[in-house]
């Protein structure tokens, strides 16, 4: 997982999974500031890449956890 700061005190937590086109993508971040949805799903593109993305406004630590298709999938991130 990756973070990038959007200002205004908010950061954005990245989540990229890589597996094959169409799979449904779906994920829970767990945290103490998650300002968006805490449940995020996609559909991977075409080139097998989808990326789930959440807006948090307080630091901390992050974990998402969820399935790509019948795999599951995790990701932590630390928000300064």
């Amino acid at each position: 997982m990756s973070v990038a700061s959007i200002g205004s005190g908010q950061s954005q937590i990245y989540l990229d999974i890589t597996v094959a086109a169409g799979t449904s993508v779906i994920a829970t971040l767990f945290g103490p500031g998650v300002v968006s949805s805490a449940q995020q799903t996609g559909l991977v593109w075409s080139d097998g890449r989808v990326r789930l993305t959440w807006t948090v406004n307080t630091s901390g630590s992050y974990v998402a956890t969820g399935t790509a298709g019948n795999f599951p999938i995790s990701g932590s991130a630390s928000v300064q």
